[in-house]
């Protein structure tokens, strides 16, 4: 729905509501109404004006794809260059690390 159909239906509930809570206490008045068919109707001016729009939500937010990401060789991580949740890109640089003592350069298991 967008803002002017959303004014208009407040206009039409506030001039209903309007309606209904215009109704006389006096009796001698209804009785009057009732023996010559017509009725009383108080008029209001409308005017259109501008109406906050707020919505709250509140819900969790779950990735479709979970990557696990691991070096091709025993690394010790040196410095981490994003932060969790940051946007990243195919081919950004995450962190660097060095080779973890005992572990070939390679990155190849020994046979």
């Amino acid at each position: 729905m967008n803002i002017k159909t959303l004014n208009k239906i407040a206009m039409t509930m506030a001039v209903a509501i309007a309606a209904t809570a215009c109704s006389g206490g006096d009796k001698a008045k209804e009785e009057k109404k009732a023996a010559d068919g017509t009725m009383n109707v108080e008029v209001a001016k409308t005017d259109y004006r501008e109406v906050d729009q707020v919505n709250s939500f509140t819900g969790t937010v779950e990735a479709n794809v979970t990557n696990n990401i691991a070096p091709q060789s025993p690394m010790r991580i040196r410095k981490v260059y994003v932060e969790v949740g940051q946007h990243v890109s195919a081919g950004q640089k995450l962190g660097s690390g060095k080779p973890r003592s005992g572990a070939p350069a390679d990155g190849k298991q020994p046979s």
